[in-house]
C-alpha cells in the first residue's frame, strides 16, 4: 500500500514538473523570433552564427549565446537590411530575457519596433509587441504584458496579419489566457489552446504545429489521456522530421508519464530509453533529471532493482546538482552584469542630473531675465498709456475750459444786460410813482406814492448789491444795510446831518432774504425820518443784529421823542 502511494505521488510530481517544463517552452526558440525576416541580406556566416546562438540558448548556455550575438553585432551589424537588424535585435532581447536581464530585453525591442514603425511594417510590429508582453511577462508584470497584447490584437483588426504572425499570436494569447483571464475555466482554456493551434495549422510552420500539438495534449493528459497520445503522436512525428530532438524528447517523456499512469511497463520503459537516446550527451538539464527520476521508478516500481533505482537516484542528484551549479555561474554572471549596469546607470544618472541642474540653472536665468524685461515692459507701456490718457485728458479739460470760458463770457454779457435792464426798470417805476406824486394834491397820497418809490429803490440796491458781489448768492449784511440806510436817509433832501451806527453778528445772507431785510430796515428808517426828526436835533440811528444761540436778534433805535401810548395814528410809527 504504501509503495502504490508512493508511486502515485511520485508520479503527480513529475507531471507537475512536466506542465512547468512545457508552458517554459512555450517560449520560441531564437529561430522563431526571427522567423518572418524575408530579406538576410546578410554575409554567409551570419546564418552558422545564428545556429550556434539558437543551440547554446537550447542547451542553457545563455551567456555564451549573448556574447556570439554582441559579437555578430560588433562584425556586420552596420551591413545588416533592417529586417536583419530587427531579427538580431530581438535575438538580443530573447537572450537578455532568458538571463532575466529585463530591462535590456525592453531596450532592445524598443529599438526593434521603431526600425518596424520606420518600415510601416504592421507584421513585425505585432510580433515585437508580443516578444514584449512575453518579457513582461516573464517580470511578472501581467497588467503591461495584457496591455501589449491589446496594443497587437488592434493592429492586427486595424491592418489585418499573415498566417504566420496570427499563429504566433494566438500561440502567446494561449500561453498568457490564464493570466488575462483570472476568472477561466477548464473548457474555455482548452477553446483557446486549440484555436492557436488552428491558425497553426494554417500558417503551416512544422515546429509551431508541433509546439501547439504537443501544448494541446497537455490539456487533456488530465480527463482524456488517450486523446493526449494521438495529439502527441503527431508532434512527435513532425518533431522527429524537422530534427527538433529536445522537443520531441519532452513528447517522449509526456507518453512516458501516461504509460506509467497505465501502468504499462513495456511502453514506459521504451519511450524513457527513446528519449534517454535523444538527449545522449547534451546539457539538458531538465529533460536529463527527468528521465533519471522516471528510470528509478521504473527500477522501484516495475522491475524492482535496488541497485539501479540507487544509480538513476545519483544520477538524478548529479543532474540536479549540476543545474544548481550552472544557475549559479548564470546568477554570478548576471549579478556581476547588474553591478556594471547599475555603475553605468547611476554614472548617466549624474550625468543627466547635472545636465538638468545645468539646464535648470540656464531656464531660470533666462526666465528671470525675462520677467524682468516684462516688468520693464509693463511699467512702460503701463506709463505710456498713463502719458497718453493725461494727455488726452489734458486736451479735454482744456477743451472744456475754453467752453467754460466762453459760456462765462455769455453769462456775464447776459447778466450785465439782465441787470442793466431790472435797474432801469426799477429807475423808470420810481421815476413814474415820483412824477404821479407831484401831480397829486392830497398830502397823504403823495406819502404813499414816495413810500412805495422808496419800496422800489430798495428793492433796486439790494439788486444792484447783489450784482455788484463776487458771489451772486450771498450779500454781506453788515455792508448791505449800511448801504441801504445811507441811500435812504438820503433820499430826505431836507435831512442835514445823522448818526449811524450799525453792527451785525451775521456775516452773510442769501439773496432772496436780504430782500425781505432790506424792506423790514426800510420801513424803519422811513419812520424814523418822518417822525423822530426834530428841528434842534441831530438824527441818531443804532442798528444791530445779534446772535445769540440758534436765534438772530434784530434791534434798531433812534433818538426821536416817541408816540403817545394813547395816540392813534397811522403808519407804523417809531
Amino acid at each position: 500500500m504504501r509503495d502504490k502511494i508512493n508511486n502515485f505521488v511520485a508520479w503527480f510530481l513529475a507531471l507537475g514538473m512536466l506542465c512547468i517544463a512545457s508552458c517554459a517552452e512555450k517560449t520560441p526558440r531564437l529561430d522563431e523570433h526571427a522567423a518572418r525576416a524575408t530579406a538576410l541580406e546578410c554575409e554567409p556566416r551570419w546564418d552558422s552564427q545564428w545556429f550556434v546562438v539558437d543551440s547554446l540558448n537550447k542547451e542553457g548556455e545563455y551567456t555564451q549565446a549573448l556574447d556570439t550575438l554582441h559579437w555578430l553585432e560588433s562584425q556586420i551589424g552596420e551591413r545588416l537590411s533592417s529586417t536583419c537588424k530587427i531579427r538580431l535585435l530581438r535575438g538580443l532581447s530573447y537572450s537578455h530575457s532568458l538571463r532575466l536581464e529585463l530591462e535590456s530585453a525592453h531596450d532592445y525591442l524598443f529599438e526593434a519596433q521603431q526600425i518596424a514603425e520606420f518600415l510601416g511594417e504592421p507584421d513585425l510590429q505585432i510580433q515585437i509587441l508580443i516578444d514584449d508582453a512575453e518579457v513582461y511577462r516573464k517580470g511578472y508584470q501581467f497588467q503591461e504584458a495584457n496591455r501589449r497584447m491589446e496594443q497587437a490584437e488592434y493592429l492586427i483588426q486595424a491592418h489585418g496579419a499573415n498566417a504566420s504572425t496570427l499563429a504566433y499570436y494566438h500561440d502567446r494569447d494561449a500561453s498568457m489566457y490564464e493570466d488575462r483571464n483570472p476568472n477561466h475555466t477548464f473548457d474555455s482554456m482548452l477553446v483557446a489552446v486549440k484555436r492557436a493551434l488552428v491558425y497553426a495549422r494554417r500558417s503551416r510552420e512544422p515546429y509551431r504545429i508541433a509546439s501547439m500539438l504537443n501544448e494541446v495534449g497537455m490539456r487533456h493528459i488530465w480527463v482524456q489521456p488517450d486523446t493526449a497520445m494521438k495529439y502527441w503522436n503527431e508532434a512527435a512525428v513532425i518533431f522527429d522530421t524537422i530534427g527538433a530532438d529536445r522537443e520531441l524528447a519532452l513528447v517522449l517523456i509526456n507518453k512516458a508519464l501516461v504509460a506509467e499512469r497505465d501502468s504499462n511497463a513495456v511502453l514506459f520503459k521504451s519511450y524513457l530509453d527513446s528519449s534517454r537516446a535523444l538527449v545522449g550527451t547534451h546539457t539538458w538539464f531538465y529533460e536529463s533529471s527527468m528521465i533519471a527520476d522516471r528510470m528509478m521508478h521504473y527500477y522501484k516500481i516495475f522491475v524492482p532493482n535496488h541497485d539501479s533505482a540507487f544509480k538513476y537516484l545519483l544520477e538524478s542528484r548529479a543532474v540536479t546538482s549540476a543545474t544548481l551549479q550552472r544557475n549559479l555561474k548564470d546568477v554570478r554572471v548576471m549579478v556581476k552584469s547588474n553591478a556594471e549596469r547599475k555603475d553605468r546607470l547611476l554614472q548617466q544618472n549624474r550625468e543627466l542630473r547635472e545636465e538638468y541642474e545645468q539646464r535648470q540653472r540656464t531656464f531660470l536665468g533666462l526666465a528671470a531675465a525675462l520677467i524682468a524685461a516684462m516688468i520693464l515692459l509693463f511699467f512702460w507701456l503701463r506709463k505710456r498709456v498713463a502719458f497718453r490718457k493725461l494727455k488726452t485728458t489734458t486736451e479735454a479739460l482744456e477743451d472744456a475750459n475754453v467752453q467754460l470760458a466762453r459760456n462765462l463770457d455769455e453769462k456775464a454779457v447776459l447778466v450785465s444786460e439782465i441787470h442793466h435792464r431790472v435797474k432801469n426798470n426799477f429807475q423808470l417805476m420810481a421815476n413814474l410813482l415820483m412824477q404821479q406824486a407831484h401831480r397829486l394834491g392830497d398830502a397823504q397820497l403823495k406819502a404813499e406814492f414816495h413810500k412805495a418809490r422808496l419800496r422800489i429803490l430798495s428793492m433796486s440796491t439790494v439788486h444792484d448789491l447783489i450784482y455788484n458781489q463776487r458771489d451772486h448768492g450771498h450779500l454781506q449784511l453788515e455792508d448791505f444795510m449800511r448801504d441801504l440806510v445811507e441811500e435812504t436817509l438820503e433820499s430826505y433832501l431836507e435831512l442835514g446831518e445823522y448818526d449811524l451806527q450799525l453792527h451785525s453778528d451775521v456775516e452773510e445772507v442769501p439773496h432772496t432774504q436780504a430782500i425781505y431785510w432790506g424792506i423790514m430796515l426800510q420801513e424803519l428808517v422811513t419812520n424814523s425820518c418822518k417822525y423822530a426828526i426834530l428841528p434842534d436835533r441831530e438824527l441818531k440811528l443804532e442798528v444791530a443784529i445779534l446772535r445769540k444761540g440758534d436765534e438772530v436778534i434784530f434791534k434798531y433805535r433812534d433818538n426821536g421823542a416817541g408816540l403817545e401810548a394813547s395816540r392813534n395814528t397811522p403808519g407804523m410809527g417809531s
